[in-house]
């Protein structure tokens, strides 16, 4: 199994933001494991798609307001890359997905330690 991991930020509320998740998910064909609210301002979805699926899933996730950081981007990107060299072998190809998920609201900190750019 393929594992991918994904931040990203939006400006919804938190509770139409998971409904917008399990929409995209679901509509991709995809299947929710685990969902978890870390506070107000984050939450935690990790499920699993048929790697043909993905780069529905990434215009999916753009489609639904998703900000998603860099390194989300460049996972998505890569992902999409192989697929075709993976799904040639003829095997069944599951991603498992951890998605990590912040809402913009300014009264709470959670957003803001996803974005900071520490200098290296």
């Amino acid at each position: 199994m393929l594992k991918i991991s994904l931040h990203a930020y939006s400006s919804a509320e938190q509770l139409e933001l998971q409904s917008r998740m399990a929409r995209v998910v679901t509509e991709c064909n995809g299947w929710i494991v685990e969902k978890t609210t870390l506070s107000p301002a984050a939450c935690f979805l990790r499920f699993e798609i048929a790697l043909a699926e993905i780069a529905e899933l990434y215009a999916a996730l753009q489609q639904a307001g998703l900000h998603l950081m860099p390194l989300a981007h460049r996972a998505l990107t890569e992902m999409c890359q192989c697929r075709k060299h993976l799904l040639s072998s003829g095997e069944a190809r599951i991603v498992s997905v951890n998605l990590h998920l912040g809402t913009m609201d300014e009264e709470h900190v959670q957003f803001r330690r996803y974005t900071r750019i520490h200098p290296v």
